[in-house]
């Protein structure tokens, strides 16, 4: 194993597949995500819960809430269900509270369904005797002709629909696109990952060219499904899009050239951030408690089931493999 390189871990597997499966079930506003999310939390050192979180149906912010949930007591006792708002925002600022503080709180006759998230952030304020934000607007310096400022969360889609309008908005019109010193970065791994499937390929088609030199013409003439690769499978050295590091490591081991993988990695890394803490911009903590559209969320789903399908349906079976085989034989 080449250094640098990683080896599955079966137990983030285990974990992402809890969590990912009670997400589907339930959503957010179950108990059980947050259960799931808080015994990953305490099984997995750091970089194992950095594994987990890559992989994972919705963002790292979001585990860590609702890892603090899931370990608080208080939120999950069945006598106090009633009282319990089902928003994780909310419950998130609940568990932020002290216990001395939780009894006053809920002592007071605030601890109900109908909660509000901006309420329990100004008792607590007051409570601690701490200063409430600023409310003095921000200036946008005059060199600016506007600025984009969210008033929701924004769903997946919707993000990419804006910066697509951006960027075509800034080509046509000669405008340059200014972001926060903190930008969203949305899909950061993603695109490492996808850059190294593409160069992951570029290695696969190099050996097999250098390979197919060496044989000469006539190698594996009785077995034409391994001449076109050099002496193996297609299945075997395939890099599908929704491969992942481990596949791309088998692969590149199957060749005898796993000890490139850590440099395509690295590589990958350091271009698109994907290594970077992931930390929030101050517009998406400001409308933390209003959620994207129904419409916006429905076309996530719709992404989330068409690339689900996409998965399933390019995997070739066993049945798929013989058809093929037998028509080049």
């Amino acid at each position: 194993m080449p250094k640098g390189a990683k080896l599955p871990d079966p137990l983030v597997d285990e974990h992402v597949e809890a969590i990912n499966a009670c997400w589907l079930k339930h959503g957010d506003v179950d108990n059980e995500v947050a259960n799931a999310c808080h015994r990953a939390n305490i099984a997995l050192d750091a970089p194992a819960k950095k594994l987990l979180m890559k992989r994972l149906l919705f963002s790292a912010p979001k585990f860590s809430k609702y890892a603090s949930i899931g370990g608080d007591a208080r939120l999950l006792d069945p006598k106090r269900a009633h009282k319990i708002p089902q928003s994780p925002s909310i419950k998130y600022e609940l568990s932020q509270l002290e216990d001395d503080e939780f009894d006053e709180f809920e002592a007071e006759g605030r601890l109900e369904p109908t909660a509000k998230r901006k309420e329990i952030i100004d008792w607590r304020r007051k409570k601690r005797g701490e200063p409430p934000p600023s409310a003095t607007p921000v200036a946008l310096p005059g060199r600016f002709y506007a600025a984009l400022k969210p008033k929701r969360q924004l769903a997946a889609s919707e993000e990419d629909k804006i910066q697509s309008v951006l960027m075509e908005l800034a080509k046509s019109h000669e405008i340059e696109v200014v972001y926060p010193e903190m930008k969203l970065r949305t899909g950061a791994y993603g695109k490492a990952l996808a850059h190294m499937r593409r160069e992951a390929r570029k290695r696969v088609a190099a050996v097999i060219k250098r390979k197919k030199k060496t044989q000469g013409p006539h190698a594996f003439a009785r077995e034409p499904a391994l001449r076109r690769y050099a002496g193996f499978y297609a299945d075997e050295l395939a890099i599908y899009s929704d491969a992942d590091e481990d596949r791309l490591l088998e692969v590149l081991s199957a060749l005898g050239i796993e000890d490139e993988f850590p440099g395509i990695r690295e590589e990958a890394y350091d271009k698109y951030r994907a290594d970077e803490p992931y930390e929030m911009p101050d517009w998406v903590k400001a409308v933390e408690n209003r959620p994207p559209s129904a419409e916006g969320l429905a076309a996530d789903a719709e992404q989330v089931r068409e690339a689900l399908h996409r998965m399933a349906s390019r995997r070739p079976t066993w049945g798929d493999l013989k058809d093929r085989l037998a028509d080049v034989k």
